[in-house]
């Protein structure tokens, strides 16, 4: 290159690098804005900040623990985080005397057809589980949505769209792993625009509070304590009767039975062993449905019936599915000495049943 030259190639770096420090630095500062614990932002890669947490932590442990199969798995709604997977591992590692991983990826409003989903399209990818133990509840009958209809509420979720095995798909997941900014850029836009927020009736900011505790095992703390009587409905719960005023319908059209079909299906293509979970409930829920007791024993004998035919094993905490009030915050969510009582419960049972050890 000519001597003329150099100082237009001099000026063309300079132009080039002067932007590039620029976001290097703004990408400095946001991270150690992030770093602060009085930060609460949350970036938007599902609908639920608590899901959106428990990725977040999944994505880290898998980073720094490698591909390697993670022990148990726990997925469901929002009654299923109240099953301990940090009590969990320590009560498990006491009986085989070796470290057993675990971790709690249920949130309120997952789906079995949902987390099916979730498992094919983003565990699998990032670190396959051993064990799955899978939570039910009476509200999957009206929740429940066909393939179809998941697959068209998740094809905008950002977070499925990472892993579309296209090169895009990786080169978007590959940039969001390396830039906080962009990462965060919804969230950032959001606090910008000041805008309203809310979900399952609370602020955002509440269950972003919420999702920034979540652990290296995926448990977070206990929401409601504190805000029920556990003698009375919760404000969600008070809709549960109007939604099961039909529930003869429900049990014969809803697509749940269908969907756990399918994922039992799905687990052993992949070796996967499924444990079917029946959440108990305070006997105040027996009031939501139209024929109480009577309705909830169909329920519960459908469940078993479906486990029966996936040829899956069942954990009933309760033989009937109906728990003592005393350990409840609510209808349907455990309070602190639930949690430690159905925490214990599932490691009982995971070890009479063998289910972690070796295939003979």
């Amino acid at each position: 290159m000519s001597k003329a030259g150099r100082p237009h190639l001099r000026l063309l770096l300079a132009e080039i690098a002067l932007p590039l420090l620029l976001v290097a630095g703004v990408e400095a500062g946001f991270r150690w804005y992030l770093s602060r614990p009085a930060t609460e932002i949350m970036p938007r890669l599902f609908s639920s900040p608590l899901t959106t947490g428990k990725y977040l932590v999944f994505r880290e442990r898998a980073a720094s623990e490698g591909a390697a199969p993670i022990d148990v798995l726990l997925m469901g709604m929002s009654q299923m985080m109240r099953v301990s997977a940090t009590e969990l591992s320590q009560r498990l590692a006491e009986h085989y005397q070796r470290p057993i991983t675990t971790f709690n990826f249920a949130a309120p409003g997952h789906t079995v057809e949902f987390d099916r989903r979730l498992l094919e399209d983003i565990v699998l990818p990032l670190k396959p589980p051993r064990v799955v133990v899978y939570g039910l509840i009476p509200q999957n009958l009206f929740a429940e949505l066909n393939p179809e209809q998941t697959d068209e509420t998740i094809r905008p979720v950002p977070a499925f769209t990472l892993f579309e095995g296209t090169p895009d798909s990786w080169l978007r997941r590959t940039a969001l792993d390396h830039s906080r900014l962009l990462l965060y850029r919804e969230a950032i836009q959001r606090r910008v625009a000041s805008l309203p927020k809310t979900f399952s009736g609370n602020t955002v900011e509440m269950w972003v509070k919420l999702a920034l505790q979540t652990n290296a095992f995926g448990d977070t703390p206990a929401a409601v304590v504190g805000w029920s009587n556990p003698e009375l409905l919760n404000v969600w719960e008070r809709s549960l009767p109007k939604r099961f005023q039909h529930f003869d319908a429900l049990m014969r059209d809803s697509v749940l039975f269908a969907n756990l079909g399918r994922l039992a299906a799905f687990c052993r293509e992949h070796g996967i062993r499924l444990v079917l979970a029946l959440n108990d409930v305070n006997p105040l829920y027996l009031y939501v449905l139209p024929k109480g007791r009577a309705d909830y024993q169909r329920y519960v004998d459908q469940v078993r019936f479906a486990a029966q035919t996936a040829e899956v094993p069942l954990f009933t905490p309760i033989e009937d599915g109906v728990g003592d009030a005393k350990l409840f915050v609510d209808a349907t969510h455990h309070n602190r000495a639930g949690m430690r009582w159905v925490t214990e419960e599932l490691a009982k049972f995971l070890i009479a049943e063998r289910i972690l050890d070796a295939p003979s």
